[in-house]
């Protein structure tokens, strides 16, 4: 009895940690999802309704859920706050332990951090990815083309 007790109590711990990795898994897939929606309406806004970027990340936040919706918005507030300014100007990153800080601070300059691919790592992509990345990184800031 103690034995198909213990069978049962493993089965059933297994089947919820299976279906509470298979949850999480789903929602990083849906903002996986988001994000490309936004790339792509980010780009259709500005290339082909030849709209300013500060109009296009609001209408863009209209369109897409949380929190994609208030992260696109608040840019698009703060870029219009510093008119005269140009995004890379406005728009600075931090990452700091497991965190993303966006600061929105006015920084002369192209941007130099690495914080997108330290992001990688954050949200679990494996080694091979976030090196190749690194790697390209280091050959973008010694010939200052994609390649």
């Amino acid at each position: 009895m103690t034995r198909f007790l213990g069978v049962i109590l493993v089965v059933t711990s297994s089947a919820g940690i299976g279906f509470s990795y298979s949850f999480h898994l789903g929602r990083r897939l849906e903002q996986l999802r988001q994000l490309q929606r936004m790339a792509l309406l980010l780009r259709g806004e500005i290339s082909y309704g030849n709209t300013a970027l500060t109009e296009a990340l609001s209408s863009i936040g209209r369109k897409l859920e949380e929190p994609f919706c208030f992260f696109l918005n608040q840019v698009s507030s703060r870029l219009r706050e510093y008119p005269d300014k140009s995004f890379q100007q406005v728009f600075q990153e931090e990452v700091k332990e497991n965190d993303i800080l966006f600061n929105y601070c006015l920084y002369e300059g192209r941007a130099t951090s690495r914080n997108a691919i330290r992001l990688l790592s954050i949200i679990g992509y494996d080694a091979e990815i976030i090196e190749a990345a690194e790697a390209s990184a280091e050959r973008f800031m010694e010939s200052g083309e994609w390649v």
